[in-house]
């Protein structure tokens, strides 16, 4: 199928579509009825994009750690087809978007703030009269932080990332402070946290995020032909400002989608938070890995139609 006129209603991106639309002539195709820009933050430039739709709510996509938009193109077409207009960027030090550190491949931010503040600046920009947004794994934490949800409608958190999965995690905020203070203080390169290094691909049955081999192969190549916009492994300053971040309790009716064998991000915290939100429903899917929007069909769709059911629900009647 082509992916540059009208969508079908409804669209549903298995993986036999994934395989046309993420090769460079699909993804290409794409790119011509989403426009790309760039904005000024900090300092650097910040990789935006963008793909209107007529009939419903926007949608604000919060992407996670590692990712860029191109990750995201299948959702936006989905979201597009069922008239919801989508908004996204790529985060500070990551994909497209500029680094704060001269090592490209660091995954490096002074502070939370470096992330929330340019998310709020992001979504006043675009002068939304009404939006939900949807956020995947730290860009769900990012979220939390922001402030932004106070004027959304309703959220959705894919695998968020409350607090990743750590080892002797009763020590590590402690570790993570000390070394980000020591780096800040004697103006250092940033340190790689322990088992992570420069950007490498991991091979397929190594990987701990999709068991969708054909996903995971076309992710990959694309960061092999674009290698600026791929990035290695957190430092101890990243880890240090995502330990200290104070998320703060949706009001907005809230969706929480938990991947039942996430190795990632530690889901029983996630559960938790779900249930001190007031308006929050939950959907778990056994035995999915963390990277859900990038899964295997039998754990992809049953959550992107979840995702759908739950924003079209919320929808104005006569819109």
């Amino acid at each position: 199928m082509r992916f540059d006129g009208r969508l079908p209603a409804d669209l549903v991106v298995d993986e036999k579509i994934y395989a046309e639309l993420m090769t460079e002539q699909g993804s290409a195709q794409a790119l011509t009825r989403m426009t790309q820009w760039e904005f000024d933050y900090r300092g650097i430039r910040i990789s935006a994009l963008s793909s209107l739709a007529e009939g419903n709510d926007s949608v604000v996509i919060v992407q996670g750690i590692a990712e860029t938009w191109w990750k995201y193109l299948p959702l936006i077409l989905e979201l597009n087809s069922r008239g919801f207009s989508v908004y996204t960027f790529d985060l500070p030090s990551q994909g497209r978007s500029g680094r704060f550190c001269p090592d490209h491949d660091r995954i490096y931010i002074r502070s939370m703030s470096d992330y929330t503040e340019c998310l709020r600046q992001f979504v006043a920009s675009l002068h939304l009269g009404s939006y939900s947004v949807i956020s995947n794994s730290c860009g769900g934490l990012v979220t939390l932080s922001s402030g932004i949800l106070k004027d959304a409608s309703h959220a959705v958190f894919v695998a968020p990332m409350l607090k990743p999965v750590l080892p002797l995690e009763a020590a590590a905020p402690f570790v993570a402070q000390t070394i980000a203070f020591i780096i800040r203080l004697l103006h250092l390169r940033p340190v790689y946290c322990p088992g992570n290094g420069g950007y490498k691909k991991v091979v397929f049955w190594d990987n701990i995020r999709t068991h969708s081999e054909k996903r995971y192969e076309l992710y990959q190549a694309f960061y092999q032909r674009n290698r600026a916009a791929a990035v290695g492994g957190v430092t101890w300053p990243w880890l240090a400002s995502v330990l200290s971040a104070r998320p703060v309790v949706p009001q907005c009716p809230s969706l929480f989608i938990i991947p039942g064998d996430d190795q990632v991000v530690r889901s029983d915290l996630t559960r938790r938070f779900a249930t001190s939100c007031p308006a929050a429903s939950v959907m778990e899917i056994p035995g999915a890995y963390h990277d859900i929007l990038n899964e295997a069909d039998s754990y992809r769709l049953p959550a992107v139609g979840r995702i759908f059911s739950f924003l079209l629900d919320m929808q104005p009647i006569g819109r």
